[in-house]
């Protein structure tokens, strides 16, 4: 995508989290937290053939919508994105971005089996897996700086 349009749409998240409050903080966080964790996932599993960077902007976009109050087809419209990452990012239609975008929830939420069946179709190590996720959950805590507080 660029530096510039990265940096420009990390300036229109910053202003929305400050417009909007402890929410949008929130879900701030968990944006970088998945872009992170897809990040990660695709540089240790390279059989995708993502590129990581890549991956990290689409975990960061798969909640444009909320951080900016939009329909995601809106949040979308000026980006420059690949057709398949619109289609998986507005969840139109099975794309091979949708299988990685789709654990994203499931890992969150953490219920039953759901999780370990996804990561089983995906052929990842639920145990190295579960470890990124923690990791990147960290990490995106550290960039907010959303550690304990007294």
């Amino acid at each position: 995508l660029g530096w510039i349009n990265v940096r420009n749409w990390l300036r229109a998240v910053l202003m929305a989290d400050m417009a909007q409050g402890e929410v949008q903080g929130e879900v701030l966080h968990v944006s970088l937290w998945r872009g992170r964790f897809l990040e990660q996932l695709v540089a240790e599993n390279d059989f995708w053939d993502f590129r990581p960077d890549e991956m990290f902007l689409m975990g960061m976009f798969s909640l444009l919508d909320t951080i900016l109050g939009v329909s995601m087809a809106e949040a979308l419209a000026c980006l420059p994105l690949t057709e398949a990452q619109k289609k998986a990012l507005t969840a139109a239609g099975p794309t091979e971005y949708a299988p990685l975008l789709n654990l994203l929830p499931a890992l969150e939420d953490g219920d039953g089996l759901g999780p370990d069946r996804m990561l089983q179709d995906l052929s990842l190590d639920a145990d190295a897996t579960r470890r990124l996720h923690l990791e990147a959950g960290a990490w995106a805590a550290a960039i907010l700086d959303l550690g304990p507080r007294d």
